[in-house]
């Protein structure tokens, strides 16, 4: 027990997460992060589509499955945090996550590296 309170395992009383959890429900903290999230997800979709890359399943959330074969696969991990989700039709499955940091011009850059790859 003292080990895991000493390397931060264990909250004293949970003070410290309540604290977290009380700043992202002030004046709608969490859907404003929440909101950006899904439009950049959104804005991803959108332009991975654009590029004739098929979208394995819509989603509602910050996260998007896209379609890519084995050798793209290798490529993007080596240029891009992403993760391989799974397989469909001998194709790999690979999931990006937007957050509330991502921007516009963090897409274009991965749809520049994806176009690369592509060619």
């Amino acid at each position: 027990r003292y080990s895991m309170k000493n390397l931060g395992g264990m909250y004293a009383k949970s003070f410290v997460t309540g604290i977290q959890f009380e700043v992202l429900f002030e004046d709608n903290l969490f859907f404003e992060i929440a909101k950006k999230e899904n439009e950049m997800a959104n804005y991803l979709t959108k332009r991975l589509e654009e590029n004739k890359i098929q979208i394995y399943i819509e989603s509602s959330t910050n996260q998007v499955f896209a379609l890519f074969s084995n050798d793209e696969e290798k490529l993007i991990k080596e240029k891009v945090n992403c993760e391989t989700f799974g397989y469909h039709n001998n194709q790999v499955i690979i999931r990006f996550v937007t957050n509330y940091l991502t921007s516009k011009e963090d897409i274009d850059r991965l749809i520049e590296i994806v176009e690369k790859i592509r060619r």
